[in-house]
């Protein structure tokens, strides 16, 4: 009888996070945070976090790359290949203090902008900070996102944000 449905055997989490180590950390632009064993523990955590879907979207031929500049905090583009996350000197203090929850919170944020792919929607950027805050809500930082928007300048993007950020504490997302 012919199978007319080929079973094809799923990855597990452990196994496509496994491979998605082996070629992050290949990255000769990664071997700064190879070489700090707590940044390292910081980017292994935050990983950890991802769900295999999103995992995946780094497997291809697209690249994940974070680098560290000067600046503020972080920020993130993408380029025809690659998807830069830029690690500024403020956020690359918090990955090798004790306050990591507060770095992976920043990270995840960057992260909610490439996941939800702004760099090629036109999209309010407003909206943009709004739906990558919520992507660090779902992958467990909304106290920390809470806090950090907490201590900045008070705009209307803040309390715009801030009210998200509340409104998921209040009533998370299942």
């Amino acid at each position: 009888m012919l199978q007319l449905f080929r079973k094809t055997k799923s990855e597990s989490h452990e196994e496509v996070l496994h491979r998605f180590f082996q070629k992050f950390y290949q990255e000769e632009t990664h071997f700064w945070i190879i070489e700090n064993k707590y940044i390292k523990a910081n980017f292994d955590e935050f990983f950890e976090r991802l769900s295999v879907e999103d995992l995946k979207l780094f497997l291809g031929k697209q690249r994940l790359l974070f680098l560290p500049s000067s600046g503020r905090f972080s920020c993130t583009f993408q380029s025809m290949n690659d998807y830069i996350i830029i690690v500024f000197p403020e956020l690359m203090s918090l990955l090798k203090s004790s306050a990591t929850n507060h770095a992976l919170a920043i990270l995840a944020h960057e992260m909610g902008h490439i996941i939800h792919n702004h760099s090629k929607r036109e999209i309010d950027p407003v909206k943009a900070q709004v739906e990558a805050d919520l992507y660090a809500c779902k992958l467990g930082f909304s106290d920390e996102l809470e806090t950090f928007l907490l201590d900045q300048a008070d705009t209307m993007e803040k309390r715009i944000r801030l009210t998200y950020v509340t409104a998921y504490i209040m009533n998370p997302a299942k």
